[in-house]
């Protein structure tokens, strides 16, 4: 059976098309994102991945506030089988480099100019955290030549070689139900963040509740998330 995760852009793509697949507020507008410019938002930023060097089953994190490129950001790794790890937008200095060096985080992306001056100063202390993307445009730090924006970061992926989607797509073949597809931290309430592992099967299971369920649910149905990846563990 297919894993939920790697096939369901596909599959929504294919029933839905150029039909809303989300929609956002941009600086007070609303604004729409339908489910081909989706897909070919996820193929750029998959590709752009594994450009960057991202392997299979590697850690990325995505420390921001609500905002559709993180789910972009998501579906991108898992069609690498790489694993994106999420971390509330106000988390200290010292809880994100808890988390990135407790998941050997090689990718960072950070939302605002808030969260790259943490994202930066965690990378000064910690080697393995190799790249910072930024979702919004920031001043970067004098001596900051390696991080990049968001639009840059998908550009390499527009432009990626054909031999790097190919790999892509290799990769997101081989995904099975055992994958780690993304690991959530706990709050920390009772001592050190734990990181709770969850896999393609878990993901699996719950869509298939959701469907025998849910079964009053329309596709002109809209639902509205406000909780960010990171609160998962607590809906």
């Amino acid at each position: 059976m297919p894993n939920t995760l790697t096939t369901l852009i596909d599959k929504q793509t294919f029933k839905y098309g150029d039909k809303t697949a989300l929609s956002y507020c941009d600086e007070g507008e609303w604004k729409s994102l339908s489910w081909n410019r989706f897909k070919e938002y996820v193929g750029n930023a998959a590709c752009a991945l594994a450009a960057m060097g991202i392997k299979e089953t590697e850690n990325i994190a995505v420390f921001s506030g609500n905002r559709p490129e993180m789910l972009v950001v998501d579906f991108a790794a898992f069609h690498n089988r790489a694993v994106p790890v999420s971390i509330y937008s106000t988390s200290s200095p010292e809880q994100v480099k808890y988390i990135i060096d407790d998941a050997s985080v090689a990718l960072i992306f950070a939302g605002d100019q808030t969260q790259y001056r943490i994202a930066r100063s965690v990378q000064k202390a910690t080697p393995g955290l190799r790249q910072i993307v930024t979702f919004e445009n920031v001043t970067p730090d004098p001596d900051d030549s390696s991080t990049i924006t968001y639009s840059d970061f998908m550009k390499t992926g527009a432009n990626a070689p054909e031999a790097t989607a190919r790999e892509v797509e290799e990769r997101r073949s081989r995904a099975v139900e055992t994958d780690t597809v993304t690991i959530i931290y706990t709050s920390g309430t009772t001592g050190e963040p734990k990181g709770v592992c969850i896999t393609q099967a878990n993901y699996d299971a719950a869509m298939r509740m959701h469907e025998e369920l849910l079964t009053a649910i329309r596709p002109s149905d809209i639902s509205m998330a406000f909780l960010p990846m990171s609160h998962i563990l607590e809906k």
